[in-house]
C-alpha cells in the first residue's frame, strides 16, 4: 500500500485508502472512514490529519492500516476496527459481542431523563437488551449518581463490555444476566423501563446490510426463537409492567413499521397514553406507554 515502499504521507494514505473504500462500496463515507482508519493507525485527530497531511507514515502504520482496510473492504463497521462508538456524547468501546450504539437510540435516553424530571417518583431505571450499556451508562452519567440503574442481557459476553463501559465512564449500573426483564423480576416500583430489543423477524435479513448482517451479533438482531414481533413485544410489554410503579413509563425500540404492531402489543398488556416517537431521521423508532393506577 505503500507503493513499492516509497515513503508516502499521511494525506497519500488518506486519499488511497478512501479509493480502495469506495470501489468496495461498503458504508456511505468512504472518506470519513478513511480519514477515521488513517487517524487510528497514526493517532491524529481529523483536525491532525489535515495539520500534519505532509508527515511520512511509518511502514508499522502502514501495515496496520492495511489489515484494518482489508477488515472493512468486508463490511466490517468502522467501530469495530477502531474499538470505539460515540453515543450521547461519550465514546464507547464497542466489539463484536456487541450491536454498534446507534445515535437513533438516543432518543431511550432523552424520554427516559424526561419522563424522570417530569413524573417519576422512583429513582429507578431498568435497562434491558443493554448491549454495550451505553443507555444505562448514559443514563447513570447523567443523573450523576441521582439514580439507580439496573441492565439485563441474555449474553453474558454483553455484559462483560456493558461492565466495562460503566467503568470507563465510572458510573454505578448492576448488571443481571438473564431474558428480558425476567432478572429484575423481584424489583418494584421503577419509574422507567427501557428496551432496545433484537427485532428483525425471523431470518428475514433483507433489510439489513451487509456489514450488519455479517458481522454483527445475531443474537442482539434478531427476535428469538423464531417468534413473533407482537408476541416477542407482547412479552416485554408484560414483564416490564409487573416491576413499573403507578405512572411508570416504558419506552421500547422497533423496527421501521412495527410501530402498530408494537403499540397493540403494549395496550394488549395493560398500558395507557401509548405514543409513537419518531427519530431525527423521521422514522418511527420508539413506542412508549404508561402503568395506569390499576396495573397488574
Amino acid at each position: 500500500m505503500s507503493e513499492g515502499g516509497v515513503a508516502t504521507t499521511v494525506t497519500d494514505a488518506v486519499r488511497s485508502t478512501t479509493v480502495a473504500i469506495d470501489q468496495a462500496g461498503v458504508g456511505d463515507t468512504p472518506r470519513l472512514d478513511a480519514e477515521l482508519l488513517v487517524g487510528h493507525v497514526a493517532e491524529l485527530d481529523r483536525v491532525g490529519l489535515r495539520v500534519h497531511g505532509d508527515r511520512t507514515l511509518e511502514p508499522e502504520a502502514w501495515k496496520r492500516l492495511d489489515a484494518l482496510l482489508g477488515r472493512r473492504v468486508t463490511g466490517e463497521p468502522i467501530a469495530y476496527l477502531l474499538g470505539t462508538a460515540w453515543f450521547y456524547g461519550r465514546e464507547f468501546e464497542v466489539d463484536r459481542r456487541v450491536l454498534v450504539p446507534r445515535p437513533e437510540t438516543e432518543l431511550l435516553v432523552e424520554l427516559a431523563l424526561t419522563h424522570f424530571a417530569d413524573h417519576a417518583r422512583s429513582a429507578t431505571f431498568v435497562d434491558a437488551c443493554t448491549g454495550s450499556g451505553c443507555v444505562a451508562v448514559s443514563i447513570a452519567a447523567e443523573l450523576d449518581g441521582r439514580a439507580r440503574v439496573v441492565a439485563t442481557d441474555i449474553s453474558e459476553d454483553a455484559l462483560d463490555v456493558a461492565r466495562a463501559n460503566a467503568a470507563r465512564h465510572g458510573v454505578e449500573v448492576e448488571y443481571r444476566a438473564g431474558d428480558l426483564f425476567e432478572p429484575v423480576a423481584d424489583l418494584r416500583r421503577v419509574g422507567v423501563v427501557v428496551a432496545n430489543p433484537p427485532y428483525v423477524e425471523g431470518v428475514d435479513d433483507s433489510g439489513l446490510e451487509a456489514g450488519v448482517r455479517d458481522h454483527e451479533p445475531h443474537v442482539a438482531l434478531f427476535v428469538p426463537g423464531g417468534e413473533g414481533v407482537s408476541s416477542f413485544y407482547g412479552r416485554i410489554a408484560t414483564q416490564a409492567l409487573q416491576v413499573l410503579e403507578d405512572g411508570g413509563m416504558l419506552a421500547v425500540e422497533h423496527g421501521e413499521g412495527q410501530r402498530a404492531m408494537v403499540a397493540s402489543a403494549l395496550r394488549a398488556a395493560g398500558f395507557v397514553d401509548i405514543e409513537g416517537r419518531d427519530d431525527l431521521a423521521g422514522v418511527d423508532r420508539v413506542v412508549i406507554g404508561y402503568r395506569t393506577s390499576g396495573g397488574q
